[in-house]
């Protein structure tokens, strides 16, 4: 009779905390199923768009995006859900929330969006011939391969075929900066154009005779 009793009381036990955590939203899913939203590109330049992705998605639940005051439902399918998103105007940091709907276990999930301005490249807008001067990137992905060119502009002589003394490359850092170091000797007004994946800035510099 003692044994019966223990086997009813701790079958009791185990029943209400499995009823408990099913209420309770958080350990009713396995580790590692658990909704889970993610953004592509990120960092995203501003203007641009981004795809939320939803995955983890229990059956029959929509999935609720919001993102910068904007919010859309999206119905399920396969265990995902995605939308499309304009990326804010102003550069800084954004949160994309993912919460189920229309279900019976209800799940919220948010990621940071990293918003970086528009990409920009700086050149002296004069310098006099053979004298080193230096061209700043800024606002270009962290850690990419990023290339500095530069062309003559038509009218100011021949168009110059791009050599390598005026192409450089090199690699950004974590906040999407980098700094090369040029030295023109024929004068004229020259396109500078900087170029990374799926990222380009252009300015330009006039060298003279000084």
């Amino acid at each position: 009779m003692k044994l019966g009793f223990v086997t009813l009381f701790a079958t009791i036990c185990v029943s209400s905390a499995l009823v408990f955590a099913v209420t309770d939203g958080v350990a009713a899913y396995p580790p590692g199923t658990a909704l889970q939203v993610t953004v592509t590109p990120n960092p995203a330049t501003v203007g641009d768009h981004v795809t939320a992705l939803a995955t983890n998605v229990q059956a029959g639940c929509n999935v609720i995006f919001t993102f910068w005051q904007r919010s859309v439902t999206v119905s399920s399918s396969g265990g995902s859900a995605s939308a499309d998103f304009q990326v804010p105007n102003s550069a800084g940091h954004a949160t994309m929330h993912a919460k189920t709907a229309n279900c019976a276990a209800i799940e919220h999930s948010s990621t940071n969006v990293v918003v970086t301005g528009r990409p920009r490249v700086v050149a002296p807008a004069r310098v006099c011939s053979k004298k080193t001067f230096v061209v700043k990137v800024s606002n270009f992905k962290p850690r990419t391969r990023v290339s500095v060119r530069m062309t003559q502009a038509a009218g100011t002589g021949s168009v110059r075929s791009v050599s390598r003394a005026l192409a450089q490359s090199r690699s950004t850092g974590s906040t999407g900066k980098v700094s090369m170091a040029f030295n023109i000797a024929s004068p004229g007004t020259y396109l500078v154009a900087a170029v990374g994946p799926s990222q380009r800035a252009t300015t330009s510099v006039r060298i003279v005779r000084c």
